[in-house]
């Protein structure tokens, strides 16, 4: 039987009431997830767009009404959870489990990051049995890409504890307080839109108003360069069509798949932030007719159209291949102030962008790494599953 008990209960349980009618109203439906450090979790996950309400607590614990001391000292069992409850109209349970898995180890046991203990434990727990097989699904997906067992706990919410008041929004309340999760990610978080139901067309566009193809056209560029965006992003509705399904098309690998997959050099390059040397890359001088992909995911990022001769030494283009497929990151590494350029889905470094490029083409270079690319010749494009970008090389 599960059961919620809040913190405090004033007016014989009136908080409990309260949060009752928050999970029941307008088909809200709730999930519990354990993920580590409940302080970045629930900051990560209250970010993402459909999620209308998290907070932190103690679950499925030997004890009633623990307290944080008692979690972290007295073995209680409890793990720190995130209450989170969602709009499934919105962003769907499969999605936020993706973005769950993005956040941490799934093989560690008892631990994320630099914290230790069974409290730290990973685990997804349950109020609908009906969630049940979609989770089960998901963990099936994620498990394809280890040998090792991953060591999420899948079993229904047995109890639930709310956490004192100093831990909800621990880090809206201090920014600088301690998180094991990369700021990056919270970017991430906050920019993620579940594809499944991202493009549900609206009654206007049913209507025959126009659709997705104009709505990246006002992309600001970096700062110091051209704010003319007719010359970065054209109203071409096949960026557009790479802006809407990459989330769908292409999927975020674990780490250790990376390993197995990439060389030396592409793994230092897209997972530890590496350069490769200049003039010494694959593809610095290539100006054959295709278009470069993630080399960790497949997405598709930069076209050769839109590539020129800089003399860096490194792969340069214009702009990406739609502004939303590429996320850009303050980078303040090596006494330098630049902007990092990582890729949306798979989460790798690219690269940076700079304001020295061609005014005619909008004033930016975006130097890239030949080591985080993938070039795709205009010949094996259908072949490979990307026909659909074929009119961006006319």
């Amino acid at each position: 039987m599960v059961f919620v008990i809040s913190e405090i209960e004033n007016e014989e349980g009136a908080d409990i009431v309260e949060k009752d009618k928050m999970t029941t109203k307008a088909g809200i439906k709730e999930i519990y997830l354990a993920g580590g450090c409940f302080w970045g979790t629930e900051k990560y996950l209250s970010l993402v767009k459909g999620i209308v309400d998290t907070e932190v607590g103690y679950a499925n614990g030997r004890t009633e009404n623990p307290s944080y001391e008692d979690v972290c000292r007295k073995e209680t069992g409890h793990a720190e959870a995130v209450k989170v409850l969602y709009n499934p109209e919105e962003v769907s349970l499969n999605f936020i489990l993706r973005l769950y898995y993005d956040v941490i180890d799934p093989l560690a046991v008892n631990r994320q990051g630099n914290d230790v203990g069974s409290q730290y434990r990973t685990g997804i727990y349950y109020v609908d049995e009906q969630d049940r097989e979609i989770i089960v699904d998901s963990i099936g997906e994620l498990q394809k890409s280890f040998d090792k067992p991953v060591a999420i706990e899948v079993i229904p919410l047995q109890n639930y504890f709310r956490a004192e008041e100093y831990h909800q929004g621990y880090l809206d309340k201090n920014p600088n307080g301690y998180c094991h999760i990369g700021t990056e990610k919270f970017m991430k978080a906050e920019r993620a839109m579940d594809p499944e139901l991202r493009y549900r067309p609206k009654p206007a566009e049913a209507e025959g108003a126009k659709g997705p193809e104009l709505r990246y056209q006002q992309k600001p560029a970096v700062a110091g360069g051209t704010q003319d965006s007719e010359l970065r992003y054209q109203s071409k509705s096949v960026e557009s069509e790479v802006a809407q399904d990459s989330e769908l098309r292409y999927q975020l690998k674990p780490k250790e798949a990376l390993k197995a997959e990439l060389s030396d050099i592409q793994y230092n390059v897209t997972q530890n932030n590496a350069t490769e040397p200049p003039f010494r890359n694959e593809f610095y001088n290539n100006f054959r007719e295709g278009i470069y992909v993630d080399v960790t995911t497949g997405q598709p990022l930069f076209v050769s159209s839109d590539k020129f001769e800089s003399g860096c030494g490194w792969p340069s283009f214009s702009k990406p291949i739609s502004p939303e497929v590429t996320i850009e990151v303050a980078d303040r590494s090596h006494g330098m102030e630049r902007v990092e350029v990582r890729s949306k889905v798979g989460d790798a470094h690219l690269g940076h962008v700079f304001t020295d490029g061609p005014r005619a083409l909008g004033g930016l270079r975006y130097c890239i790494n030949s080591a985080s690319l993938a070039f795709i010749p205009k010949e094996e494009m259908k072949e490979k599953g990307y026909g659909y970008l074929m009119d961006l090389l006319k």
